[in-house]
């Protein structure tokens, strides 16, 4: 089992490095399917990003705010630039 996948069913989503739109569309899907699987359970969204894009960051802050489970963020050694705006939003 790959570890993101070990991650998802232990319901949490690791954003790594840049925040690009094709990390933000990734996260955006894993956190409509965690949602879909179960909308009771939270979700944790680990940060470790020195920031990025600032629609694609956006993008999950309003997925978010869409998703039914609540959304619990950790940060991990640096998170900058939008990845701060995520964090503060969670």
């Amino acid at each position: 089992m790959l570890n993101d996948e070990l991650l998802l069913t232990r319901r949490e989503i690791v954003v790594r490095g840049p925040i690009t739109d094709q990390s933000a569309n990734e996260t955006v899907a894993k956190m409509l399917y965690l949602q879909h699987v179960n909308p009771t359970a939270s979700i944790t969204l680990h940060i470790h990003s020195p920031g990025g894009a600032l629609t694609a960051g956006l993008a999950i802050c309003d997925t978010m705010d869409i998703v039914r489970p609540a959304v619990h963020i950790r940060c991990h050694s640096i998170v900058f630039g939008v990845a701060a705006i995520i964090a503060a939003h969670g």
